[in-house]
């Protein structure tokens, strides 16, 4: 997302250095907002910011399909206590993605996959 763009240059912050192989992404030149809809063949993608992980999460809804990244597990959410993570964010997309179809599948950027509806019934993170 456009708010993680200081993040593409900087290893210590996309934690890149962590794995060994520290990476400077500053030439990607494709930077995400809220609600931007793509087209990749006969896809659409639509693109919702959710930060509290990074500044910049977004997550994608493709047909009925979520892929939230690093925001939202199995049972569990992504870490807010890196560069640019923010609880209070975390919560409010949270809620964002909490309103959306519950029958949608949710791929998480990490784990197993699982559905919106099983993850309002037992995620602790999602009972507002």
């Amino acid at each position: 997302g456009e708010l993680d763009r200081d993040l593409l240059h900087h290893p210590e912050r996309n934690a890149s250095f962590l794995i060994g192989q520290p990476v400077d992404l500053g030439n990607c030149s494709d930077i995400l907002s809220d609600g931007d809809v793509l087209k990749v063949g006969n896809l659409v993608i639509t693109v919702h910011h959710t930060p509290g992980h990074t500044m910049g999460s977004v997550t994608f809804a493709i047909e009925n399909a979520l892929f939230t990244g690093d925001t939202h597990f199995k049972g569990g959410i992504g870490r807010c206590d890196l560069y640019g993570g923010d609880p209070s964010q975390m919560r409010q997309s949270l809620l964002k993605i909490t309103a959306m179809d519950p029958l949608l599948r949710v791929y998480p950027g990490h784990g197993v996959s699982t559905t919106l509806d099983r993850e309002l019934s037992c995620n602790p993170y999602l009972s507002f």
